[in-house]
């Protein structure tokens, strides 16, 4: 890593219209070059932010032009619904469609909810009413799921599942539909508002919950920031979230979030290939007692101490560690196989010489 850190039951099937082959080349995901479409890059990127529109500072052109320059991928303001004048939404969403070009993406997006559990929302043009997300402002938190089922394009990711250990209410009141609807948790949230990352909030254990829960959901590392030059100036940050798509385009993105085709890094260019019985991270596969896994972990800072991975772990049900191998390089691979009869998931959990680094998407088992 080369810049600062701040670190401190129910099977669902899901069709997926785009198989991707992941590729992890050493050179930038943001080549500006389109991938074949049966392959999937590593797109490097933030979910959740705010401006000025909302409770933040700033423009959303800003916050996009912050990104770019830091050499995101993308980048999504998530301004709070309840706030969002109706004239900023168009002005938002213009703001996304003028900086996203060959290299980059800007997305227009929002965050519903006013207390503790908030849920932003993706893909949908319009902003849910306040009268249909008053609900959304108090327990039970299934009400911030329920608030997307009657649009159909909406999908939506748990905010800061532990800020104020709300938790979302043990994400009780899984059903297929609301499944369908959530296709991320933030397992990381600086939650930065003064630049300081004084709401700094970690939810790794949620995460286990709520795929323990039924949920098929990925991890998701965001700023949460709410201030002027979001990651070039202020407070450069690394940690991202990546989602793996075929073409940096909005409509490739939003695939790849229906997918829950994706990782969680607190390092800013670390590249996973995760598999297991030759299914991608976010896919699911077929019931069996015998798993092989396949994993190549690579960081392109060679020169950089702290970027040398240093543990692989694979993780399932209730967070037991069914693998796990001590390694040591910036470029890595792994294969191991494991045997079970009752696990209905397996993710990656990745080490590196800065710490804990990394957490896959799941491969599901269909059970």
């Amino acid at each position: 890593m080369s810049g600062p850190r701040f670190f401190r039951k129910h099977p669902f099937v899901f069709i997926v219209v785009v198989t991707c082959v992941l590729v992890l080349a050493a050179a930038p995901a943001q080549a500006g070059k389109a991938p074949p479409s049966t392959t999937c890059v590593p797109y490097f990127g933030d979910l959740h932010a705010h401006t000025a529109v909302s409770d933040g500072t700033g423009t959303p052109a800003g916050a996009f032009a912050s990104a770019r320059a830091a050499g995101m991928d993308f980048f999504a303001t998530t301004d709070h619904s309840m706030m969002i004048g109706p004239q900023w939404w168009p002005a938002t969403k213009a703001a996304a469609d003028a900086a996203t070009t060959s290299s980059f993406v800007g997305i227009a997006s929002y965050e519903l909810g006013w207390y503790y559990d908030h849920v932003n929302v993706f893909d949908l043009d319009t902003i849910i009413p306040k009268t249909e997300t008053s609900q959304a402002n108090h327990t039970p938190a299934i009400d911030f799921v329920d608030v997307l089922l009657p649009y159909p394009t909406a999908i939506g990711q748990f905010n800061h599942p532990m800020w104020h250990e709300a938790d979302f209410d043990g994400y009780v009141g899984w059903t297929p539909q609301r499944d369908a609807k959530m296709f991320a948790l933030e397992v990381y949230n600086w939650g930065d508002d003064v630049g300081d990352g004084l709401w700094e909030t970690w939810s790794l254990e949620s995460y286990v919950r709520c795929l323990d829960a039924g949920w098929h959901v990925m991890p998701t590392a965001v700023s949460d920031a709410h201030y002027v030059d979001w990651d070039t100036t202020v407070a450069p940050y690394e940690f991202r979230s990546v989602l793996l798509a075929p073409k940096l385009t909005h409509a490739g993105l939003f695939a790849a979030m229906r997918a829950r085709r994706g990782y969680a890094t607190m390092d800013k260019n670390l590249r996973i290939d995760f598999k297991v019985a030759g299914k991608i991270m976010g896919s699911s596969v077929s019931p069996a007692t015998r798993y092989m896994a396949a994993v190549s972990v690579s960081d392109p800072d060679t020169l950089v101490p702290g970027d040398k991975v240093t543990k692989l772990e694979l993780v399932s049900d209730g967070g037991a560690v069914a693998a796990s191998k001590i390694v040591t390089g910036h470029s890595v691979t792994w294969a191991p196989g494991v045997s079970s009869a009752t696990a209905r998931y397996f993710f990656l959990r990745v080490t590196t010489g800065d710490g804990l680094t990394a957490w896959t998407a799941p491969v599901w088992t269909g059970r």
